[in-house]
């Protein structure tokens, strides 16, 4: 008989983890499933909840939102019988990210709100600024861009990482080219890309190099592209 130890469970989702983060999606939720299916006999509900959270956010990655929405509704749940989960802000992110993408923007900002309130009684910090960010986002969409100001500078605040200093500069900068101020978005563009090189943040990257490339088509000046 194999005894299943909460170690066990870790080590698959480390492994799980690992495969996320080199995009290798279906092997990443082969280690996911298997943990979720032995973690389950461990009356974890914090691991439980972890892992629900985790495959939601590889089918959020995927677009496959309905399949995200599912598990991140499980993991919502668990969250709601035990007070104090760490995953519980990210839940409510990634439901805002999808409200989002659906168009719901109130949906959005509720979960959002959500989140915030969350984080703040955790004293997560780095979740706090994501959802700061992340509402930022949301209001440049609903063409609200005092407000997206009021809270990519309310992140860049709370921001003590230079990665995520970096996400907050390009957003701002995103924010400028959508209010055509381009002399303004080249200069977040700038700060953001020396972070992200400090960094080494290769996503990063790849979006303010996209980010210069809308402002140089904007003003007209094709030489730097």
């Amino acid at each position: 008989m194999i005894i299943i130890t909460e170690e066990r469970a870790i080590e698959l989702l480390n492994l799980g983890l690992e495969k996320q983060g080199t995009r290798e999606f279906e092997k990443a939720l082969e280690y996911y499933n298997e943990g979720l299916e032995k973690v389950n006999n461990l009356n974890n509900t914090g691991l439980i909840c972890l892992y629900k959270y985790n495959i939601s956010s590889i089918y959020l990655e995927k677009s496959e939102f309905d399949e995200s929405l599912k598990y991140l509704n499980q993991a919502l749940q668990l969250c709601e019988e035990v007070e104090g989960l760490s995953t519980t802000p990210y839940i409510y992110n990634n439901l805002g990210w999808i409200c989002r993408i659906k168009g719901n923007y109130e949906g959005a900002i509720q979960f959002y709100q959500k989140a915030l309130q969350s984080s703040n009684e955790l004293g997560d910090l780095k979740n706090k600024r994501l959802t700061l960010t992340n509402i930022g986002v949301i209001y440049i969409d609903w063409g609200k861009f005092n407000k997206a100001s009021e809270y990519f500078r309310q992140a860049l605040e709370i921001s003590i990482e230079e990665f995520d200093k970096g996400w907050v500069f390009a957003n701002m900068s995103n924010l400028e080219i959508e209010k055509a101020d381009y002399k303004k978005a080249l200069q977040y563009c700038q700060q953001a890309s020396s972070l992200f090189d400090e960094t080494n943040d290769k996503k990063g990257k790849i979006y303010i190099f996209t980010a210069f490339g809308r402002i140089y088509v904007e003003i007209g000046d094709m030489r730097k592209l």
